[in-house]
């Protein structure tokens, strides 16, 4: 009998010790370990998401606890991240930015509005999707009216004939 297999039968006779000893090394070798797992999850990338999935699905509450905290500790850098995002997306600096809404008076570039709306509640950077130019920053509503209408001057044109045809007098 080979080592592997005297090993192998003492396991399968000797399965909580077998586990405590296990146990045991891990808490002893922590950096062993985490090497060993890396390795292992980075060879099997199909099995690590369908364990991370399940995982997630059994633990939501523990997901939305881990995901809130972490968002209450790093909140500024978060909103920074975003910001950054934003900015380099379009091409913007911080400064830039804010010159662009200090020029349009700190409102909407449509209808006036300085309450933005939305998820977060901060201008929306409007840009021609083709050429990428900024045209300016725009509450959620108007940015939603003019995304739906394709940015099509002709359907905006349609809109507000149909608009005003049919107002009550």
């Amino acid at each position: 009998m080979t080592n592997a297999e005297y090993s192998r039968r003492w396991r399968l006779k000797n399965p909580e010790r077998s586990r405590e000893i296990i146990r045991e090394w891990r808490l002893k070798n922590p950096d062993k370990v985490k090497a060993t797992d890396k390795r292992w999850r980075n060879n099997h990338p199909d099995k690590t998401k369908a364990a991370d999935k399940k995982w997630k699905s059994n633990h939501s509450d523990k997901v939305k606890e881990i995901a809130a905290t972490y968002h209450r500790k790093h909140r500024e850098h978060i909103l920074q991240h975003k910001r950054d995002g934003r900015f380099k997306k379009y091409g913007l600096t911080e400064n830039a930015f804010y010159a662009l809404l200090a020029g349009q008076g700190g409102a909407c570039a449509i209808c006036g509005t300085s309450t933005w709306g939305g998820q977060h509640g901060v201008p929306i950077i409007d840009h021609d999707h083709e050429s990428g130019d900024i045209r300016g920053l725009l509450c959620n509503t108007c940015n939603l009216a003019a995304g739906l209408l394709g940015d099509n001057p002709e359907k905006v044109q349609l809109l507000l004939t149909y608009l005003r045809d049919k107002r009550r007098s």
